[in-house]
């Protein structure tokens, strides 16, 4: 009998992630990134992989996300996927099996491989390059308010909050972003987001099923789908982590510290 993966959560930032019951969650693997580790440490529930694979967050989050690896073990998160200028950054050991440098194995697959990267967009890659098969997506929403009133534009076209935001209307949880936090605008050209969702969604292998949970989202990438369902095929599923699949073209060694 095939043994089959946990069903995959891909955790988004974005405000219909307040839907999610995080004390009910525990039968996904679940893919959480870039700042809500803010949130995380509130509740005192982590992901079991984290991601942040913006180039300018990254290094704002530096202090943070290398807590996140030291600590991995008390948190339970398993792997880190993270790009290489912040790798440079982080005072951890380059060799850590947990850490996984997407850029460079971001040729090693089609999915990767695909533009733009977003952090999003590209952990559904590595959920489905890490063999899961069933995946739903919450928080999700491509719908932003580019630039908040308490950010200012700098010169080299990034954003920095001068302020704690007074709510979080690109979030889940106020306080998402803090006073010094350096990013991105959020979608500097028509559809970013939708765009690299797109992208992805043409890459995946076919026996990969994908439900996007917020029926108002404008990423259209992947059917709607309801927590009901989410929930009944997550029981189904069995407890067993899965391992590299190589059917997917990737080059096995060392990717995934395996």
């Amino acid at each position: 009998m095939n043994k089959t993966f946990k069903t995959a959560l891909i955790l988004g930032n974005g405000p219909s992630a307040k839907t999610v019951d995080f004390e009910n969650i525990a039968m996904f693997d679940v893919f959480g990134m870039n700042a809500a580790y803010r949130y995380w440490h509130q509740i005192e529930r982590y992901p079991d992989y984290y991601s942040c694979l913006d180039l300018v967050v990254g290094l704002s989050h530096k202090h943070e996300i290398e807590s996140l690896i030291s600590r991995r073990a008390d948190y339970g998160i398993e792997k880190f996927l993270l790009r290489d200028n912040l790798i440079a950054e982080l005072g951890v050991d380059l060799c850590d099996q947990a850490i996984i440098n997407f850029d460079d194995i971001r040729a090693s697959t089609r999915c990767f491989a695909t533009r733009p990267v977003t952090t999003g967009s590209h952990t559904l890659a590595w959920a489905a390059a890490l063999g899961y098969k069933n995946i739903f997506i919450i928080g999700v929403d491509c719908d932003y308010v580019q630039i908040i009133d308490e950010a200012t534009l700098e010169p080299d076209g990034t954003l920095l909050v001068n302020e704690n935001p007074k709510k979080a209307v690109n979030y889940f949880f106020d306080g998402y972003q803090q006073t010094g936090d350096r990013y991105n605008v959020p979608d500097p050209s028509a559809d970013l987001h939708v765009s690299s969702w797109r992208n992805i969604a043409s890459t995946l292998p076919k026996n990969v099923s994908v439900g996007n949970l917020n029926a108002n989202s404008k990423m259209d990438a992947f059917e709607f789908s309801t927590w009901d369902y989410a929930l009944a095929q997550a029981s189904k599923a069995t407890r067993s982590k899965p391992t590299l699949v190589k059917k997917l073209g990737v080059k096995v060694s060392g990717l995934f510290g395996k």
